[in-house]
């Protein structure tokens, strides 16, 4: 008997289930910066910014960062240019582990949950958003991760 873990339809609903949780994050966290105001965001945040970043980069970085939230998190919802979302998405969660949370929870040897999102989007990057993905149906198997 076929194990139906091992079938390419699990496969591509294990790389769904990557995607929309990070995804949906991405976005929540882009709209809450949003919604509160971005300068107030920035003027919380601009302290956090390592002091070897010329200030002008941090604060454009900042001023940047819930627009792209979203539309990272939008591409991973939709599986669109996954790969692309995936990469992005790593890059801004590891600046942000590098410039404001580090690597562990405070006061414990815990990984910081950012290590985790950092880790999902790499898998987004390395497997790509699967065939449950605008990927798969606009550019087929040749775009799309195959099991």
């Amino acid at each position: 008997m076929k194990n139906p873990l091992k079938s390419e339809t699990a496969f591509n609903l294990g790389l769904l289930l990557a995607r929309l949780p990070i995804g949906i994050l991405f976005v929540v966290a882009g709209v809450m910066k949003l919604r509160g105001g971005v300068e107030g965001f920035v003027r919380s945040q601009i302290g956090n910014v390592p002091h070897q970043v010329p200030a002008a980069w941090g604060d454009g970085y900042l001023h940047a960062l819930p627009y792209v939230e979203v539309v990272i998190g939008a591409m991973l919802i939709l599986g669109l240019f996954g790969r692309v979302a995936g990469f992005v998405g790593a890059v801004v969660v590891t600046s942000i582990i590098i410039g404001s949370t580090g690597v562990f929870m405070p006061g414990t040897y815990m990984f910081h949950s950012n290590v985790i999102y950092a880790c999902l989007l790499v898998a987004v990057l390395l497997l790509g958003p699967g065939r449950m993905s605008l990927d798969g149906l606009m550019f087929g198997r040749g775009k799309a991760a195959q099991h």
